[in-house]
């Protein structure tokens, strides 16, 4: 390994001597993650050189923590596809966006989750795929093959952290449209999670801890009213939505569903013309 981080470093320069310097004080293997991760059809020495210039650039939202649990998931991506009786189809786009994109650092966050997400599913049914090409608009991030019932995603990731609804709300109206054209039978799923810490009380003024769940409904509630100020792109009903059948989930780094982190666009709607 101690050649692959000479040559970093020598490509990367002062940004790699940075990066090398944090990850060896991360996890165990991080740095070896980061130098030795290789997906086939990506250029690999670019998303390295981005990911060390976006980290060592103090106005990025890009950090060394971020950085080293990309290149862990990269790497398990790449194990994945190397093992027997795991299927990911176009694995290298986990990192496309990074490169193409490299002074996006919402992209690049939203390629983090998208990675981590990958092989959360890739382990748990053997069977996913990166940006699927579904045609039409469609543009759900990840596939995942369940016998008859695929289910498709899209990652959206936060920066900093989730702490109230219009966060929440911003993410779901980026998410709508992504499925446009998906055969209703199908799951389609936003998975949002933050890049820092996701509150436990989206509503600290109320007595009760306020869920995402009833975080959204309050936004539906507070656009509905007409003493209120409109909630600019939220709409009115779920007949605003291109896909108002979307299950919104709000979930840790580890993949764990926060408490009253799950609904539907149209639930969550119909709870709210229902007085509830």
């Amino acid at each position: 390994m101690r050649i692959e981080a000479e040559q970093f470093v020598i490509n990367a320069r002062g940004d790699g001597v940075k990066l090398v310097d944090a990850l060896s004080e991360s996890e165990p293997d991080t740095l070896k993650a980061f130098l030795t991760a290789d997906l086939n059809d990506a250029d690999m020495r670019t998303w390295r050189s981005v990911l060390a210039e976006r980290a060592a650039d103090s106005s990025s939202a890009i950090e060394y923590q971020d950085v080293g649990e990309y290149a862990r998931s990269v790497r398990e991506i790449q194990s994945l596809v190397e093992a027997d009786g795991t299927q990911i189809t176009d694995p290298n786009r986990v990192v496309q966006e990074t490169i193409y994109n490299s002074e996006d650092d919402g992209q690049i966050l939203g390629q983090m989750l998208e990675a981590r997400r990958t092989v959360h599913y890739a382990r748990e049914y053997g069977d996913a795929e990166v940006d699927p090409d579904i045609g039409g608009t469609a543009e759900p991030d990840i596939r995942v093959g369940r016998g008859g019932n695929t289910l498709y995603l899209e990652e959206k990731m936060v920066e900093e952290d989730l702490d109230n609804g219009l966060k929440i709300k911003d993410k779901v109206i980026e998410a709508d449209g992504s499925f446009n054209g998906i055969a209703e039978s199908h799951n389609e799923v936003v998975e949002i999670s933050a890049q820092g810490d996701i509150a436990s009380d989206f509503n600290p003024t109320t007595s009760e801890a306020e869920t995402p769940r009833e975080s959204f409904k309050t936004l539906i509630q507070v656009d509905n009213d007409p003493n209120k100020p409109e909630i600019t792109g939220l709409p009115q009903s779920p007949a605003g939505f291109e896909n108002p059948e979307m299950t919104i989930r709000v979930i840790t780094k580890d993949g764990e569903l926060v408490d009253g982190g799950e609904f539907t666009i149209r639930e969550v709607y119909e709870e709210v013309n229902n007085g509830n």
